[in-house]
């Protein structure tokens, strides 16, 4: 599961990668959290646009079973044929450089940051809708893919967002080849992640805050 995740680099330094930008705060987020409006990259009309999505995935199914849909698991879109389509017809990015776990040690939840060694952006893969609602207001919405955990996060938790690379993004956003779309939901490569625990200010989705980052100490 992926719960939390922060996205504190400048847009402006990957603004090529984009063809319309909206509504974009730029200032650094350090504590992301279930309800929040995200960085999403998508297509429209063949363009690629970044605007601020609703984070937890809805739609007439999540509505009608109360879900807070804010992962979904690769294995679900390929096994189900209701995820399927937004698989094939509606994925997008979800603009992070970091993210949490928690490891469970008794009744205690202690949370670790992880993030690319050379601490670049890098980008979910996602799945999104966009939904009329009864008084015809329109709402974006998206949930973070989830695979399996490499090594480094499995010592955590026993899944992992999937992490769409910088370079591979025009890829995932414009392939309908399935096989392209597996691998490119494969476990990130371990060798370049790294991670540290941090406080559990994180817990508190209201702070926001670079002591979110903090290492306390370093895990080898």
């Amino acid at each position: 599961m992926c719960g939390r995740f922060s996205q504190t680099i400048d847009f402006f330094k990957i603004k090529e990668q984009f063809d319309e930008i909206s509504n974009i705060d730029f200032s650094p987020n350090y504590n992301y959290s279930p309800g929040d409006d995200i960085p999403v990259l998508f297509l429209s009309n063949n363009k690629r646009r970044l605007e601020f999505i609703k984070w937890g995935f809805i739609n007439e199914w999540t509505l009608e079973k109360k879900l807070n849909l804010i992962n979904i698991r690769k294995e679900t879109l390929f096994e189900k044929n209701y995820f399927y389509r937004f698989l094939k017809n509606n994925r997008c990015l979800i603009l992070a450089d970091g993210f949490y776990e928690w490891r469970k040690n008794g009744n205690e939840k202690i949370p670790y940051y992880f993030h690319l060694k050379d601490k670049s952006l890098f980008a979910f893969g996602g799945i999104m809708n966009i939904m009329i609602q009864p008084d015809n207001v329109e709402v974006k919405s998206c949930a973070i893919i989830t695979t399996n955990p490499n090594k480094i996060v499995s010592e955590i938790h026993n899944r992992m967002p999937v992490i769409i690379p910088i370079e591979n993004w025009y890829i995932w956003l414009n392939t309908n080849d399935d096989n392209i779309l597996l691998k490119l939901m494969e476990p990130f490569p371990e060798e370049l992640i790294e991670k540290y625990r941090v406080s559990k200010l994180v817990n508190k989705s209201k702070i926001n805050s670079p002591d979110c980052i903090k290492p306390i100490y370093n895990i080898e």
